[in-house]
């Protein structure tokens, strides 16, 4: 599956190159966390458990071509860590790598500012466990995550020089578990620094 996602983008990158839009390089910081629960539970109720944050980082290309007026295609790929820390008392945190695949419609609100909007697919790579320094893959015991997830994405991005451009952005992963019981959500807050080649 992760080889025909990666051989999807690159036809669609092949295009981007024939239609003469933006291409470029993407990287940035992103705090995420993860919510777990029951599904007859309200999420504001002590059943419903919060962690904390857990900072990690993404890179990865990043495609632009221009639609009619001010709207903009954006597709993207790239390779983020998302998680969690444990809650106050503990000392670990879940890390689990993804590939994503954000495809977003934009629209300049003003000269150089944008806002979008739009979906991302994501494919989980693997899960580790970190205490300190050190990593343990765990996959093992997350067989029951869904490989696959979607989310929905809002962001805004500003345009401040002719091949720069940073980006703000919020994703919400509708749902990481097929359990019809246990609902797990992760929220990403991604800040990026766009750098792009062909403009």
């Amino acid at each position: 599956m992760k080889q025909a996602l990666i051989f999807l983008y690159l036809i669609l990158c092949a295009e981007v190159l024939v239609c003469q839009t933006e291409l470029g390089l993407k990287f940035g910081f992103n705090p995420s966390n993860t919510d777990y629960g029951r599904n007859e539970e309200p999420a504001n109720t002590p059943g419903f458990i919060q962690s904390k944050n857990l900072k990690s980082f993404h890179f990865g290309v990043t495609t632009d071509f221009k639609l009619k007026n001010k709207f903009d295609l954006a597709i993207e790929l790239f390779l983020i860590g998302k998680g969690s820390n444990s809650r106050p008392g503990n000392t670990f945190a879940l890390l689990h790598t993804n590939l994503a695949i954000p495809v977003l419609l934009k629209y300049e609100v003003y000269p150089n500012l944008f806002l979008s909007a739009g979906l991302e697919s994501n494919y989980t790579l693997s899960y580790y466990w970190v205490e300190g320094v050190n990593y343990r893959n765990v996959n093992e015991l997350f067989e029951d995550r869904r490989k696959i997830n979607f989310g929905g994405v809002l962001g805004l991005g500003y345009q401040f020089a002719k091949k720069w451009s940073l980006d703000l952005r919020y994703v919400r992963v509708f749902r990481e578990t097929p359990d019809d019981l246990f609902q797990i959500y992760n929220r990403t807050y991604m800040f990026s620094l766009h750098h792009y080649f062909v403009k």
